[in-house]
């Protein structure tokens, strides 16, 4: 049907023609066959009932009389009929009395197919007739006759092919008057179509089409004609007005363009100064914390020795301007950030319990000063870990819980955590800083999260501050799609809630650091470098290590720097970033490309007075370890060095191998490297091997053999303890003793190998 409804309208005219035609000419054909042959048939049956009916009667007297010679005779009769194959006559007991077969024509048994007297049988090709032979009703015997009908189906035959014939010259004929009678139906029709088609390709609405009949083709082409006058007069009101609309947004372009050039400069105007902007914040932020790290610096230094009441009290308020100038350097620069969209929110596993503690830490010395006490509660089903910006949490709590302990004189600090709802990832936790201080006023309470607003101007006399701190909290809870408000009473105290969402964390927890409690050799004797190019902050830091018993090494810039590392090692690099000759970009990342892995791997902690997170990603990003702005607290320093420290020594001893010899003698040939190392793992699994079949066989000859020749390989790598190891197996088999002791060493070994296998291995796809 498919097929059928793709062609054209004057082949499905003709189709439909020649199907009907074809169709009433079949149809005619076969029900005069049909009949045709079946009178013929019946004709047929009929004369071979009279024959025999003939013959019955002619029979009488040869049977009478016995006479088969006259019966034959009688039978002879039939060769006039050429249909008639076989016949004969049969007394009263059924016996052939005389019998007729035409010439090649087979005999037939009539006895075995002979049926009831009076009777005829007929098969697809033959005629079967019985008839009796009677005397004044009195039985004599029976004729039986059998016709062939093949002339019959031969003229059958002779019939359907010339009715096959008939029916071609029929759909011939058909066909030529389909063809001539169909244009008259479908010439109009594809008239019609091209005429819509040229409209199509043209948009020209002033076409026509013809009308040359009153029927329904007629009709069509009068509504189509209808159709094109309203599209033309539509067209041509659309094209009047296309033409005004024109002309009015060439008048509205030029308005804008003109319009836009003013916002291009004036964009152009606004990024200049944007970028000035920013220039200037953090050139400013650099050049004031420069000599602030120093000030704050010195002045803890200076609290920590002896002091009279008035040089505390002098010191003191070193401390409180030097602080109060430092928020402000911060709350400008982040709001700042915040409002250039450079505050970018990253999503780390976070221990809300160690978070809050390490706040706590950080301003619990205030708290004592004021004879204050800070507490927390966290409840109970609240995860242990979370994911989420552990950074902007901090410096949120930092805010919040500084403010409470500023504006609190007398009292108590309580800091609540819970779970305010869930499903299936996400956390909704709602922290709550509750103080007892002087309180805000229901006037102030409003505006109090706006940028320079303080509760009042006795506040920000007394207490200091830019008024950006609630700012800045509210948009980093925001931005992380939380909320927060704030409840408080006039010398009663205030209560800031706020909600931030974590996504939770179902991964395993890392393991934390090894505490300094548990490894106090490992920070005994600290080697530190610092490059720095200020003469007050080299004193600083110089000061701050000899208070933690650290050798500290000062150099002015990289290059030197670089010059000194050729010589010197160091468990730790605290690198300042602006310097003459060579800043301490550069200088990071000549230190991290050195082929030297005794240098290359040592910790880089930035120090510097660019605070920003753009600065801190950069330094992560060329190789630092960790990012420290100044001013710096002594006790955060010392808990970084800690850290890499720890983390480094720590690695180094699980690595169980130490490369410095190989490195030492490949004098930088990085290939000799690599083969040593490909060597060692090729062929210590099989030495390995080989060292555990002869423990087996329990040869101690062999293993003698087989632990000599491994141990060199593994002192070459500076595997010392395998080597010690397999050096104490090697005296065993001498002695010939103690085989379940070499068989405990053996394990021993198996395990350190495979431990070092896999350190091998990253090693010598960063060589």
């Amino acid at each position: 049907m498919k097929l059928f409804s793709n062609i054209s309208i004057h082949k499905k005219l003709i189709f439909i023609q020649l199907l009907t035609s074809f169709i009433v000419i079949i149809t005619s054909s076969v029900i005069f066959l049909a009949i045709d042959f079946s009178f013929m048939k019946q004709n047929k049956i009929n004369s071979v009932k009279s024959i025999a009916k003939v013959i019955a009667t002619n029979s009488i007297s040869p049977i009478l009389f016995e006479d088969e010679d006259a019966a034959y005779e009688n039978l002879l009769n039939l060769k006039s009929d050429l249909d008639i194959t076989n016949a004969c006559i049969m007394n009263t007991d059924n016996e052939v009395f005389a019998s007729y077969t035409q010439l090649k024509a087979t005999k037939v048994d009539f006895k075995k197919i002979m049926l009831h007297k009076g009777k005829r049988d007929t098969e697809s090709k033959n005629i079967y007739f019985c008839y009796p032979i009677k005397e004044q009703n009195e039985y004599l015997g029976m004729v039986c006759v059998k016709a062939s009908l093949e002339n019959l189906y031969a003229q059958l035959f002779q019939k359907i092919r010339l009715t096959f014939l008939i029916i071609l010259i029929g759909i011939i004929i058909s066909f030529i008057f389909a063809s001539i009678f169909q244009k008259y139906i479908s010439l109009p029709i594809l008239k019609l179509v091209t005429l819509m088609e040229k409209v199509s390709e043209t948009k020209n609405f002033a076409y026509r089409s013809e009308v040359n009949s009153r029927d329904e083709i007629g009709k069509l082409a009068l509504e189509f004609n209808e159709l094109l006058a309203q599209i033309q007069k539509h067209d041509d009101t659309l094209l009047e007005a296309n033409i005004l609309l024109e002309s009015k947004v060439k008048e509205r372009t030029k308005e804008l363009e003109i319009k836009n050039e003013k916002l291009v400069i004036a964009k152009s105007q606004a990024e200049k100064s944007k970028q000035v902007k920013e220039q200037f914040l953090a050139s400013m932020s650099h050049e004031i914390r420069t000599p602030l790290n120093a000030i704050i610096g010195f002045q803890e230094l200076l609290k920590s020795t002896k002091l009279n009441l008035e040089q505390r009290e002098y010191v003191n308020s070193i401390d409180f301007a030097g602080r109060n100038l430092l928020v402000i350097i911060n709350d400008i620069l982040d709001i700042s950030k915040i409002e250039s969209g450079k505050f970018i929110f990253e999503e780390i596993e976070i221990n809300i319990l160690e978070t809050l503690k390490s706040v706590i830490e950080l301003v619990e010395f205030r708290a004592i000063e004021k004879q204050i006490k800070v507490n927390y509660q966290i409840e109970n089903s609240f995860p242990e870990e979370v994911l989420g910006d552990g950074t902007r949490l901090i410096q949120i709590l930092l805010n919040l819980i500084g403010n409470a302990i500023k504006f609190t004189e007398k009292g108590e600090i309580n800091i609540f955590v819970k779970t305010l709802n869930e499903d299936e990832n996400i956390l909704m936790a709602e922290f709550k800083v509750q103080d007892s201080g002087i309180g805000i006023s229901p006037e102030n309470i409003k505006t109090i999260f706006e940028r320079f607003t303080q509760a009042s101007s006795e506040t920000n006399r007394k207490y200091g501050g830019t008024g950006l701190g609630l700012t800045i909290v509210q948009q980093l809870v925001e931005l992380q799609g939380g909320k927060i408000s704030v409840e408080s009473k006039l010398n009663v105290g205030s209560i800031f809630t706020f909600t931030i969402p974590f996504h939770k964390f179902t991964g395993s927890r890392k393991p934390s650091h090894i505490s300094i409690n548990q490894d106090k050799e490992l920070l005994e004797n600290l080697e530190i470098l610092l490059v720095e190019d200020m003469h007050l902050n080299q004193s600083l830091v110089k000061k701050i290590m000899q208070k933690w018993d650290y050798k500290l090494v000062i150099v002015n810039n990289g290059v030197e720097a670089l010059e000194i590392l050729k010589t010197q090692t160091f468990d730790l690099i605290l690198m300042d970033i602006q310097m003459p000759i060579m800043d301490g970009y550069v200088t990071t990342q000549e230190i991290r490309n050195s082929t030297n892995e005794l240098i290359n791997k040592i910790p880089i902690i930035a120090l510097t007075a660019h605070a920003s997170s753009s600065e801190a990603e950069k330094c992560i990003n060329l190789g630092m370890n960790a990012y420290l702005a100044k001013p710096f607290k002594a006790d955060v320093l010392k808990k970084l060095i800690h850290q890499f420290v720890q983390e480094r020594k720590i690695k180094d001893n699980m690595k169980h191998y130490d490369l410095s010899y190989l490195i030492e003698h490949a004098d930088g040939d990085q290939d000799f490297l690599k083969d040593m190392i490909h060597t060692f793992l090729v062929e210590t699994p099989l030495l390995i091997q080989e060292l555990k079949d002869s423990i087996d066989e329990k040869d101690f000859e062999k293993i003698k053999i087989n632990s000599h020749s491994a141990k060199g390989l593994f002192l070459t790598l500076g595997i010392h303890q395998a080597g010690y190891l397999i050096k104490e197996i090697e005296k065993l088999a001498e002695k010939g003793e103690d085989l379940e002791l070499i068989i405990q060493k053996y394990s021993e070994i198996e395990k350190i190998y495979l431990e070092s296998k896999t350190y091998l291995e990253e090693e010598l796809t960063q060589i």
